[in-house]
């Protein structure tokens, strides 16, 4: 492969990114902690004031979910025009903060409709759609297949065919706002004298593409103005045929393609929400098994390094086929202390997918939703992380109510059953929440109309249109149980050093006192992560039982309950409502962020680190499974490379889902702390996505700088 160097352009775009985001980091989600159970999900306060003004409008609609999405697609209409003369990739959400007057309007707005429009309650967004359809239909094709689908439905029952018609009615409202909106940005460009921009918006995402150029354009259009996180699935299998059109006939160099992938790329910055993760994945199969490992691939892996930003989660699906070359060039990457590709494992996920009921050439083409979420591009209802449930809190709930246990075996089965009534009240929120949705909606029917096989079906992704429908409920804080465990057990039945009582009060007493009992457990007890064969069959016991603890539910749009492990930055949230625990950790510090060791806890050295972390099965937490990994690495050293190669080929043999790597300097994380204007773009791995470090709280950077950095 040939190194390009970025280019001026990107650069702007790259340095306008990390300015934007930093300074305007959406606003409505700053100071607020009730975010995720309203309709400002997904919309800042702009977007939503011109919903609300749209909601009020359409009153004489005949349903209520004809009115809500005739409302977004008003909202979607009007949206204010962002063009940057630099753009190759266009359209942008406005991220200037409303001034006085807009301001006093929305304050008005919202008083008068936030208790009155539907709320939008449980997971939205964190799928893929069906790119590969939009570049070959475009809109214009999409509101054919809808007319084609509802124009046959006199044959259905009464009830079906108003069902169906009016979520037909409702897939064409928000198609055809959206072709206005393009008109919009068209009219603009040209009245600014861009001309080849809006050539290029002329034509897509309303017509089918044809070059590479207006496949990015297409899929990117279509993908900013939805109101969550929606990946792009396998572009390197999705634009190979573009690219190589363009490359064969002239129309386009590789450093061209370069320059358009990191334009790109750095549009997600400017549409995705403060603290959250959007997603790609490439390498891996096709839906026919065949290894994919192409131009593209590596173009892709090149425009992690032009574009250093926390979004998109790039992730590489790796297989026994991987070439040594590739996978090099990707551990290079992450020698130079870019976070970016996460490293997952093709074939065993595939596998985990299909032995529940995934048809294999969906399995294949799975993606890591957001963070490490697993769902099969195209046709996913799926809910991820729905809902968070807190290991730890239910450890210390259930100490604070009794403390007679004879030994730990008995402690762990009362700890189950703690667990299963927990995970029995989560799913039925989870049930009412998706009836709430079945009645009112939700999720955008730009969404539906690409997701499989909902305009066949008649129905949108709320009503079960979506081919699989799994809910994925996840588990935080496992590995500070599992310390705690062991901790309790050596501590109170082994040594016989204080009883179950006297250490809870040191707990409740946040160690106040107990410094050194606290240092003892620290250093003395075993901790998950160095391969201590007692403490990897607790681990394998307690995963065990969190995926028993899933099964037998079924949701009501038809699908099952799988349990994910791991976290995006839930371990701070929930840690800081987690009093001490009997791992040594104190009350308020965020939980353990992945399913790998607790922070610091890991001494062995990676190698040990990895072999306990793949003891236990990952194959039963398609939910996702986040191994974080922090290496000492040099980017000038090919022999440490071919080392962690080496260390991740073991990872993938013995079944590991995925890995991500961090080899930032402690040195510079806590310089980054004192003097964050100096390391603006400083990138870490949070939970199971990237983020500025810079915008990190001060209890999560410092869960961050106490992982362990292992040598190799």
């Amino acid at each position: 492969m040939n190194e390009y160097l970025v280019s001026e352009r990107v650069e702007r775009l790259r340095e306008r990114a990390i300015r934007d985001s930093l300074v305007h980091p959406l606003p409505f989600l700053e100071g607020r902690t009730d975010y995720r159970r309203d309709d400002r999900y997904g919309w800042d306060d702009r977007q939503l004031m011109l919903f609300y003004e749209a909601w009020e409008r359409e009153y004489a609609r005949p349903t209520t979910l004809i009115r809500r999405y005739a409302a977004e697609a008003e909202m979607i209409r009007n949206l204010p025009l962002c063009i940057f003369d630099d753009d190759l990739i266009c359209g942008r959400p406005d991220q200037r903060p409303l001034d006085a007057a807009e301001r006093e309007r929305f304050e008005r707005l919202r008083e008068r409709n936030t208790h009155v429009s539907p709320q939008v309650l449980g997971r939205t967004g964190h799928m893929s759609l069906d790119y590969a359809k939009l570049l070959r239909l475009g809109i214009e094709g999409l509101l054919d297949e809808c007319d084609r689908y509802d124009a046959v439905l006199d044959k259905a029952s009464p009830l079906e065919r108003v069902e169906k018609h009016e979520f037909y009615e409702s897939v064409r409202l928000q198609l055809r706002a959206l072709l206005d909106l393009e008109d919009r940005y068209v009219a603009e460009a040209r009245k600014r004298g861009l001309n080849e921009l809006a050539d290029l918006m002329d034509r897509v995402p309303r017509k089918s593409a044809r070059t590479f150029h207006e496949a990015l354009q297409s899929m990117h259009f279509y993908s900013f103005v939805l109101r969550d996180l929606f990946s792009c699935g396998h572009p390197d299998i999705d634009l190979i045929d573009y690219y190589r059109r363009d490359i064969e006939n002239g129309a386009l160099t590789e450093a061209e393609a370069l320059e358009l992938i990191d334009c790109w790329n750095i549009q997600y910055t400017f549409y995705t929400r403060k603290t959250a993760s959007i997603s790609y994945m490439i390498g891996g199969r096709d839906s026919g098994g065949t290894p994919v490992e192409n131009e593209l691939t590596w173009l892709f892996l090149q425009s992690i390094a032009h574009v250093r930003l926390a979004y998109p989660s790039v992730g590489l699906a790796l297989t026994p086929e991987t070439s040594p070359a590739l996978l090099d060039y990707a551990i290079g990457l992450l020698s130079r202390g870019l976070t970016h590709p996460a490293l997952f494992n093709e074939d065993a996920i595939a596998k985990s997918l299909t032995d529940r009921g995934v048809k294999p050439e969906h399995a294949r083409l799975f993606v890591h939703s957001t963070c490490v979420e697993i769902t099969p591009c195209d046709c996913s209802g799926f809910w991820a992380t729905s809902p968070y449930h807190n290991c730890a809190k239910l450890l210390t709930d259930l100490l604070e109510k009794r403390r007679d246990f004879a030994n730990l075996a008995e402690l762990e089965a009362v700890y189950r059953d703690a667990l299963f009534a927990a995970v029995k009240r989560g799913q039925e929120e989870q049930d009412l929440l998706q009836l709430e949705r079945l009645r009112n909606g939700g999720e955008s029917p730009l969404a539906s109309c690409l997701v499989n096989d909902c305009l066949r079906r008649g129905k949108n992704i709320d009503q079960g249109g979506a081919l699989y429908n799994h809910v994925l409920p996840d588990f935080i804080g496992a590995s500070n149980v599992i310390d705690s465990f062991a901790a309790i057990d050596q501590l109170v039945f082994r040594e016989k050093r204080l009883t179950l009582d006297e250490l809870f009060a040191a707990m409740k007493a946040d160690f106040a006192g107990q410094e050194p009992l606290r240092q003892y457990i620290v250093s003395k007890c075993p901790h998950f992560g160095n391969d201590d064969a007692e403490m990897n069959a607790l681990a394998k016991r307690f995963y065990a039982m969190l995926a028993e603890s899933c099964k037998g539910y079924e949701t009501i749009r038809g699908g099952k309950v799988y349990p994910g492990a791991f976290s995006f930055m839930m371990h701070e949230d929930m840690g800081k409502e987690t009093m001490a625990t009997p791992d040594g950790r104190k009350a308020g510090e965020a939980l353990n962020g992945g399913s790998d060791p607790v922070s610091g806890r890991d001494v062995k050295g990676p190698t040990a680190s990895l072999m306990a972390t793949t003891e236990w099965n990952h194959s039963d937490f398609p939910g996702g499974v986040a191994v974080n990994l922090r290496l000492g690495l040099r980017p000038d050293d090919p022999e440490q490379r071919k080392r962690v190669a080496q260390l991740v080929r073991v990872f993938l043999e013995r079944g590991g889902f995925e890995l991500q790597v961090n080899s930032v300097s402690v040195a510079d994380l806590e310089d980054a702390m004192v003097h964050p204007e100096r390391h603006a773009d400083l990138l870490v791995r949070v939970g199971g996505y990237s983020d500025f470090f810079v915008r990190q709280s001060p209890q999560l950077q410092r869960e961050i700088i106490a992982r362990t950095c292992h040598e190799i």
